[in-house]
Formats: structure tokens, sequence, C-alpha cells
């Protein structure tokens, strides 16, 4: 199934009135019609289903295809399963994250950008802030936050690195 922005999508990139997440925001710009959902995950690192669900929910994104006569009732029946089926994948997604702990990639990725500089200052939560750009997938992104803690307990102790370490839904 094949994705693209619809009007409101359109808007929404001009305005930037819904405040949308870096990685759905991504999603939508990537959103063509001539690129699946399967396809707009693997391009935007740290992407969710709950990512494309959260833009077929608002209505920003719909699917496209041949569908022939009579092809809007089908467009928004496959939009509708489309957002059933991304919904159902970003719910397993959080139970599998609830259940491992710790945050997802959206949520470590804005924790570590805010900490970053806050904690390390100007020039070391820039080189930080690279790192954590350069991340591709939780995995790597967990391993630039075990190094951030490192840095934090090295600048301002150990009471520091604690407070940073829950921060992140790092285990100890």
């Amino acid at each position: 199934m094949l994705f693209q922005k619809t009007e409101q999508g359109h808007r929404e990139i001009r305005e930037r009135s819904r405040g949308l997440a870096r990685t759905a925001r991504m999603m939508l710009v990537l959103s063509d019609g001539h690129r699946s959902g399967e396809e707009l995950l693997a391009m935007v690192n740290g992407s969710t289903a709950a990512d494309l669900a959260t833009l077929l929910d608002s209505g920003l994104i719909a699917a496209v295809g041949g569908f022939g006569p009579g092809g809007s009732v089908q467009a928004e029946q496959a939009t509708e399963h489309a957002l059933q089926q991304f919904s159902d994948e970003a719910a397993a997604d959080a139970a599998r994250e609830d259940a491992e702990g710790g945050l997802s990639y959206p949520e470590l990725y804005d924790s570590l950008n805010a900490l970053a500089k806050e904690q390390l200052g100007l020039f070391k939560g820039y080189r930080f802030s690279l790192e954590i750009e350069r991340a591709s997938g939780i995995d790597q992104l967990r391993e630039v936050a075990r190094r951030f803690v490192v840095e934090v307990r090295k600048a301002k102790g150990e009471s520091a690195a604690q407070m940073v370490r829950r921060a992140l839904g790092l285990s100890a």
C-alpha cells in the first residue's frame, strides 16, 4: 500500500502547526504516493509504526493506488485498514518496550538532545548531538546514551550521572 500527503498534510508541512515528532514529520515529507509504509519506516531512522499511525489518524497521509471506478471509497477503506494495521503494530511496539524497560527511540532521541547541552555545555553537548544524529537505531542510540552518562559522571559527578541515567531510562 502506497501513501501520499493529503491537503492537510501539505498544509502541515507549510505551517508546522501540529508539533509532529521529527520522525513523523520526515515520513510526512517523504510520503509522495510512490512509497509504502514499510519503505517509509526503513527510510527514517528511529521511526515507528506509531509515527505512521499518527499521520494516518490525523488525515495527513492517505493510501493511494489504482483503485479504478469508485476509487475514493476503496482508497478510504485502504487507509482505514492501514491505520488499523499500523496502530496494532504501534501497540505491540509499546508493549515490547514496556516489557524491556527504557525509552523508545523518539523519547530517547529527544531526551538525549535536551540533556546534552544542559549537562555538558555547548561544545561537548554539540559533539554528542552529532553522535545522536549518526545513531541508526535504538541500540546505537542507547550506546550513545551510555557514553553520555560516562561523560556526565566525569564532568559533574556520580549524582548527576545517576539523574541522567534515570532520565534516559538506562539500567545501572
